[in-house]
């Protein structure tokens, strides 16, 4: 058997197991405990992920946010976008960390430039009230009109603060939304 093939197998049964979803395998979780960490701790992603999530949300194991802020951290920096977003709202709320604005901010935007319409709807936020950031309403356009497309609290949120912008404010934003768009195609699959 390929060992690509077996490690993949091994990792999506992991997964499958700590985010909570039925099992094909029927090994006491203990075992399966240890053998997400070791996956983890080789640098497997999805392995990390699912144990951040574990953690975070006490499926499988007890809910640890220090855990969660691991595992988030290490699934982060090798990219991945909902791990980024994760950590930034536990850097927001200080679950698990120590509350930093400044971190929360940048893995909300290193989030958001990897197509997170929630980063991006918090950063519209953000920068709709100057909450941790400048005040921009072109930028809280920008950031809510490429999250409208995925959520529907964004489409609303982009009505509502098109009716407070000026039209110049307006073409500001739409300018940068399609620099943004330009410097962030989205990947193929």
């Amino acid at each position: 058997m390929d060992s690509t093939f077996l490690k993949t197998l091994i990792v999506l049964l992991v997964v499958l197991t700590f985010i909570g979803l039925p099992t094909l395998i029927n090994a006491n979780k203990s075992k399966s405990l240890d053998t997400a960490i070791e996956l983890a701790e080789s640098g497997i992603l999805e392995a990390q992920l699912a144990l951040a999530v574990s953690y975070d949300h006490g499926n499988g194991v007890e809910q640890d946010f220090r855990k969660a802020a691991y595992w988030y951290t290490k699934a982060a920096m090798q990219g991945n976008g909902i791990a980024q977003y994760s950590l930034a709202l536990l850097y927001d709320r200080g679950e698990g960390v120590q509350k930093d604005s400044s971190k929360a901010i940048f893995w909300y935007t290193e989030s958001a430039n990897n197509h997170q319409a929630k980063a991006q709807h918090n950063l519209g936020v953000k920068h709709a009230i100057g909450e941790e950031v400048e005040k921009s309403l072109p930028l809280s356009y920008m950031y809510f009109k490429l999250a409208s497309s995925s959520l529907n609290d964004s489409k609303n949120a982009l009505a509502g603060l098109s009716k407070l912008m000026t039209p110049e404010q307006i073409e500001e934003g739409q300018r940068l939304t399609r620099e943004w768009l330009a410097a962030h195609p989205p990947e193929a699959d």
